[in-house]
């Protein structure tokens, strides 16, 4: 299992990368303390167009990594103001 869990990543210019095991493509491994501001950048920064949590789960996870990244996605979303007020409301 350890074995397994360290193929998956590499270092590479001092820097973490988890390695796609179906591209092979290094996604850049995010502290935890960076992972929300990853999230606001491109979600409602300067080129954010607060898409879905899906969205934006797509377009992270094609140059980041971190464990629960969609569950966070989804989570901050519904947290998101801009989201909620704009959203359309549940059906009755």
């Amino acid at each position: 299992m350890i074995l397994t869990a360290v193929t998956k990543f590499c270092i590479q210019d001092r820097c973490l990368y988890y390695v796609d095991p179906i591209t092979s493509r290094l996604r850049l491994v995010v502290p935890e303390e960076y992972q929300k501001q990853q999230f606001h950048e491109r979600h409602g920064g300067v080129f954010g167009t607060h898409s879905s949590a899906v969205k934006i789960y797509d377009a992270l996870r094609h140059d980041y990594y971190w464990s629960n990244m969609r569950s966070d996605c989804e989570k901050w979303c519904k947290e998101c103001p801009v989201c909620a007020f704009t959203r359309e409301p549940l059906p009755r």
